[in-house]
C-alpha cells in the first residue's frame, strides 16, 4: 500500500475480513491478540457487526464494561434486531447494578423473541425483583416456564416468589 496507495480501496475490505476471521479464531485462547486484530478490523470496516460484537464479548470477559457497552451499542446501531447485543448489555447493566438499564435491555430481547427467550424472561424477572417489581417479576417467570417448561431455575424462583 505504501508503494501503490491507489490499491487501498481494493484491499481494505478483504484485509478487514481476514483480520476479523483471525481475531474470531483467537478470541478464546489469545484474547489480547484478538482484541488487536478485531479493533483493526473495525477501524478498517466500522460496519462489521461480528467484529464489534466479538470485541464486546472479549471486553465483558475482561470486565472492561464501558468498552463492551460501546461495542454492543455500535452493533445495535448497525442492526437493531441483534438480540444477543441487547442480552449482553442487560448482563453488563445487571452486574454493575444499573437495574433500570438492565430491565430496558432485557425487554428489548424479549420483544425480539430469540431462541433463548426463556433465559431473557428469567433475567428480566431477576432484574425486576431487584427493582422491587414483584408482580412483573412473577409474571415474567411464568412466561419463562411457559416458553420452556424445562427451565428449572425459572420454576424454582416462581415457586419461591409466588408460593405456588
Amino acid at each position: 500500500l505504501k508503494e501503490a496507495p491507489e490499491l487501498k480501496e481494493n484491499v481494505t475490505a478483504p484485509y478487514a475480513q481476514a483480520l476479523e476471521g483471525l481475531g474470531l479464531k483467537l478470541e478464546d485462547k489469545q484474547p489480547k491478540k484478538a482484541i488487536r486484530l478485531l479493533a483493526k478490523a473495525t477501524e478498517l470496516n466500522p460496519e462489521s457487526i461480528e467484529a464489534n460484537f466479538h470485541l464486546g464479548v472479549i471486553y465483558v470477559e475482561a470486565k472492561q464494561y464501558p468498552k463492551a457497552i460501546k461495542r454492543y451499542e455500535k452493533v445495535i446501531q448497525l442492526d437493531p434486531q441483534y438480540a444477543d447485543a441487547y442480552f449482553n448489555l442487560g448482563y453488563i447493566y445487571a452486574v454493575t447494578k444499573k437495574y433500570d438499564k438492565a430491565e430496558e435491555a432485557y425487554k428489548h430481547v424479549v420483544d425480539l423473541a430469540p431462541p433463548y427467550l426463556d433465559e431473557a424472561l428469567f433475567n428480566l424477572a431477576m432484574v425486576q425483583k431487584r427493582l422491587g417489581k414483584k408482580d412483573e417479576c412473577i409474571e415474567n417467570l411464568k412466561r419463562a416456564v411457559i416458553v420452556n417448561p424445562k427451565n428449572k431455575l425459572a420454576k424454582k424462583y416462581l415457586k419461591k416468589l409466588s408460593g405456588k
